[in-house]
């Protein structure tokens, strides 16, 4: 039987991040996905949302992002 040791927790979240300096800002708004992996201790991360850069001659640059992690404990 299942001990419950090879148990996938899943979480969902939001995330925002803000970032730059004087030459260009940067914000990004999307969505995580994680299943972790309890006996690997490791886990499995599908980020996707917005982003959007603003440099100092005032134009801007909007694009969709995706990324895929994959973290394990040493």
């Amino acid at each position: 039987g299942s001990t419950g040791t090879d148990a996938i927790a899943w979480h969902l979240g939001a995330e925002l991040t803000s970032q730059g300096n004087e030459d260009v800002e940067s914000r990004q708004l999307g969505g995580v996905l994680e299943a972790a992996f309890q006996r690997a201790q490791a886990s499995l991360q599908l980020r996707t949302g917005y982003s959007r850069h603003e440099n100092p001659d005032a134009s801007r640059q909007s694009d969709p992002y995706f990324g895929v992690g994959l973290y394990s404990a040493f």
